[in-house]
């Protein structure tokens, strides 16, 4: 259903994505991910879509019965994931966590969409607030054409998720897929042999010749390289402090994707692991 690379960031024409030698910008170049693929739909799972304000128009304008899946998690589980990715990818504006909050706020007090493309880097929290993305889809493509998943209720009951989402695509509901762990949080075995590897790749000689390479190629020889230095870890929490600050935004973002999609999705709010005493009052 997908093509080999997940995320082609085509159509999300308002945002700066990545490094211009991984990103999708050239039509011919997109297509030809999908160019022998024979499968009813083909699909192209690029997150920031759901968060690009030109996305959805640019989307309909090439394929206007186009079906839109979402997969939607707790905002704090993804603000934690967020951060741990792209501290593994060397992509982190801040030291930590905090000051990667920090300089998002400062950058987009500072940066208004109509001024240009929007720096994704900076985007953080912002990309754990779903409800505005989730009313352009609905609004533009209508809720028939426009599906939800709750990571959660995936995790509970990933056979009726999937026939859910079959239904919708109208296709063999009692396919079962393969169950994969898709970017489980990942450390580097050795910063060294990673740092070694980031200069050679910065060689005149190294990018010359990876110039002449196809995009697709490139990343695919990057990413087994980089998988070779890289080992599997568990993901910590956000601490208590930082969910506290990022409460009042998440908040009112899930009541108003509660009453979007019609769910009480307040439980996103509880903290399991809280280690508040029981008579402490939570942010507005």
């Amino acid at each position: 259903m997908f093509p080999e690379r997940k995320e082609l960031d085509f159509f999300n024409t308002d945002m700066v994505c990545g490094p211009d030698e991984i990103r999708i910008t050239e039509e011919t170049d997109y297509l030809s991910y999908f160019a022998k693929r024979t499968e009813k739909y083909c699909g192209d799972g690029s997150i920031t879509y759901l968060f690009s304000r030109a996305a959805p128009d640019n989307i309909i304008a090439r394929k206007p019965d186009a079906k839109i899946l979402a997969v939607l998690r707790n905002p704090f589980a993804l603000v934690s994931f967020l951060y741990h990715f792209r501290r593994f990818n060397d992509r982190l504006v801040a030291s930590d966590i905090e000051a990667c909050l920090d300089e998002g706020e400062r950058y987009f007090a500072a940066n208004h969409p109509a001024d240009g493309p929007m720096d994704t880097l900076y985007k953080l929290s912002g990309f754990a607030q779903y409800a505005d993305g989730v009313e352009r889809y609905q609004t533009l493509f209508g809720r028939e054409n426009f599906h939800i998943i709750i990571y959660e209720d995936l995790i509970a009951d990933r056979g009726r998720i999937f026939r859910d989402i079959f239904r919708f695509l109208d296709v063999d509901a009692d396919f079962t897929p393969v169950n994969t762990v898709i970017n489980k949080t990942r450390i580097k075995r050795s910063q060294f042999i990673h740092i070694l590897m980031s200069r050679v790749f910065q060689l005149p000689p190294v990018r010359y010749s990876a110039q002449k390479l196809p995009k697709r190629i490139r990343h695919r020889i990057y990413s087994r390289i980089v998988s070779l230095n890289t080992v599997k870890a568990e993901r910590p929490p956000l601490e208590v402090h930082l969910r506290d600050r990022l409460m009042p935004k998440f908040r009112r973002d899930v009541e108003k994707l509660s009453t979007l999609i019609d769910r009480d999705l307040s439980f996103w709010l509880a903290d399991p692991a809280d280690t508040r005493p029981a008579d402490a009052t939570l942010p507005a």
